[in-house]
């Protein structure tokens, strides 16, 4: 795949966290379109060191200050050009970083705006956005005040959380009572690398019912635009963990535009002017209301799901926000339609089947990502928030593609031996 634009080439790029391993791909499409990459990380793992022309390293707990003030010195000898986060817990770094060194980039206040579950839908409310109505939760005092005043359904959930862990949904005090205590125990911040959060603190929130929606934004000088769109799979609550999208959603313009004008309009009310989104939204009988935001691109299978429907190159979208370059890639809707899953069994165990050789042989398939293995243990809630993988398949109909995932899951047959 050739860079598409020639301004990208040769301009070097502090990426703020290189992630996991799963998060090749992006490092791949970067050095691909001609970016010089120096990454500042708490360990640069080896996977990542062929891709960089520099590293910077700090020790987990070094002060916020001393980190922002020594990568800006660096980032002067590198001749940094910009930087760009695709990890949600160093998005207040990157901001902070940005402000430092004279960086395009979100402000810090943009940036906690959409990492804090309880000022995210403050701001909503303060400027006339559909929000939820929550409260602080930093004692069973708070959860009993909350259980009163809110009522139920309700939601309990981390205030920094990250990939819907330790998020559940309530029914009633003895579930509400256990499902807190379970949040304070469970949720240890297991992403968090340089930028650290509070501890301790949750969020009890109305539970709104509806079907959920990703939405895929760009937003550079303030204007935001939209160029993908998810429809999510049904989850088994009481957690809320993600099982996979359909994409384009099957929904009416009426519909699509409603979404897109409400995460729009949260985006601006967050502050949120330079970089990539991803807003999660619910249509209820009222309308769409955001549940959360997020100022980066969306994880997992977003890029090539999106780029697969919509066309757009969201890893040098937001390389070209990140640099002040304008934004060349564009969503234009190509004829494939696609379904994505999770490969997740139905309580946790060890892994006794699970054929995937043959994946890259069955029709459709456009990526997969494989993170276990036979023999491997998998952790589902309570236990964990594991999965096996994902996989991404395409068809000419809505009704191929999700005929071609059915075929896949089958002949991969993942099967686990209870713990």
């Amino acid at each position: 795949m050739s860079p598409s634009n020639s301004s990208l080439i040769g301009k070097t790029i502090l990426l703020v966290s290189t992630g996991s391993v799963k998060k090749k791909f992006i490092l791949d499409r970067m050095k691909e379109i001609g970016l010089n990459i120096v990454a500042i990380d708490e360990t640069i793992a080896s996977w990542a060191k062929p891709y960089l022309s520099g590293e910077i390293t700090f020790a987990r707990g070094t002060a916020l200050a001393e980190i922002v003030e020594k990568t800006a010195s660096a980032c002067a000898s590198y001749n940094v050009d910009g930087a760009i986060t695709f990890w949600e817990e160093e998005i207040p770094l990157l901001a902070h970083i940005c402000k430092a060194c004279g960086f395009t980039g979100n402000t810090v206040e943009a940036a906690m705006n959409t990492r804090d579950k309880f000022l995210m839908q403050e701001i909503l409310k303060a400027h006339g956005e559909p929000h939820i109505p929550h409260q602080l939760l930093h004692t069973h005092e708070d959860l009993r005040t909350a259980m009163k005043t809110i009522g139920f359904p309700a939601v309990i959930k981390p205030l920094f959380g990250a990939d819907s862990l330790s998020v559940i949904r309530v029914n009633d005090e003895r579930e509400a009572e256990r499902a807190y205590t379970y949040v304070l125990e469970s949720f240890q911040h297991p992403y968090e690398k340089l930028y650290i959060y509070d501890r301790g603190v949750c969020v009890y929130q109305k539970f709104v019912d509806g079907q959920e929606f990703s939405v895929e934004c760009c937003c550079q000088n303030g204007t935001v635009t939209v160029v993908g769109m998810h429809e999510k799979m049904l989850m088994s609550p009481p957690f809320f963990v993600e099982t996979g999208d359909y994409l384009p959603p099957m929904v009416t313009d009426q519909v699509r535009s409603a979404l897109e004008t409400c995460a729009m309009g949260g985006l601006k009310a967050l502050g949120v002017r330079d970089s990539l989104s991803h807003v999660e939204i619910k249509w209820t009988k009222r309308g769409p209301q955001i549940i959360e935001a997020a100022s980066r691109m969306g994880g997992d299978y977003t890029y090539i799901a999106t780029r697969v429907v919509y066309g757009a190159d969201l890893v040098q979208a937001g390389c070209e926000i990140a640099l002040g370059i304008p934004v060349s890639t564009h969503s234009a809707r190509t004829e494939k339609y696609v379904t994505a899953r999770y490969w997740i069994p139905n309580y946790s165990g060890v892994i006794t089947e699970f054929s995937t050789d043959g994946l890259p042989s069955f029709p459709g398939v456009e990526a997969f990502d494989l993170s276990k293995r036979i023999g491997d243990t998998i952790l589902v809630p309570p236990k964990g928030y594991e999965n096996a993988g994902w996989i991404v398949v395409s068809g000419a109909t809505p009704e191929e593609a999700t005929e071609r995932m059915s075929a896949v899951i089958a002949a991969a047959d993942l099967r686990v031996r209870p713990l």
